[in-house]
Formats: C-alpha cells, structure tokens, sequence
C-alpha cells in the first residue's frame, strides 16, 4: 500500500472549478483551529511511528462545510491512514472560513502525523 494514492470523496461534488487557497495571513490563522477541531475528534492508533504522515486534501465551504476531501498521500500504515479516512467521513462541519476570504470555497491542505 505504501506510495499508493487513493481517493475517497465526501459525496458528489458540484465543483467545476478548483477553488482558490487561503493565503499565508489567512492559514496562519485558520489552520491551527481546524488542527485543534480535527484533533478532538480524532481516534488515533496507539504506538504509531512519529514518521507516519497523510496528506488530506479538503475543500471547505465559505460556511465551514466540507464538500470534498482527498487522501493523497498515504503512509503505508493501514491502520493510521484508516484512523485518518474515518475521520473525514463522519466530519461534515468545519470551522468557516476567514471573514476576508472572498471566494464560495478554499482549498487546504492538512498533514496528519501521529
């Protein structure tokens, strides 16, 4: 499983365009809250290797809501990127974004390590 990317999507998404990033202002200040949310909900594997990562990518609704997220990189432990896929699928709400985000979504991406 290791090096292989694998897809799973939050329901059908209606994005025809790929929505914009925050900027560095605004993950700076936005990221560390959805760690913190994500955090709290997450049921991590005991004993994980501190070198395990997944790269999530997630697209969120100006209101918080997340329409989509990607797991495109995988650790190669099933039971860690397992811990992190269930994650996202029982999340539905997020945190919404900056005020001063102008677009309907952004796209993020999130580092998950043990």
């Amino acid at each position: 499983m290791e090096g292989t990317e694998e897809i799973y999507s939050k329901g059908r998404s209606k994005i025809r365009r790929k929505p914009p990033p925050l900027n560095a202002v605004q993950a700076k200040a936005y990221l560390p809250k959805i760690d913190k949310l994500l955090r709290k909900d997450w049921k991590l594997p005991v004993e994980m290797d501190p070198e395990l990562r997944v790269l999530v990518s997630v697209v969120v609704r100006r209101d918080g809501m997340l329409l989509q997220y990607e797991l495109i990189k995988l650790s190669g432990n099933e039971f860690f990127d397992e811990s992190v896929r269930r994650l996202f699928a029982k999340t539905e709400l997020l945190l919404p974004l900056p005020m001063d985000f102008e677009a309907y979504a952004a796209e993020i991406n999130l580092r998950f390590r043990p």
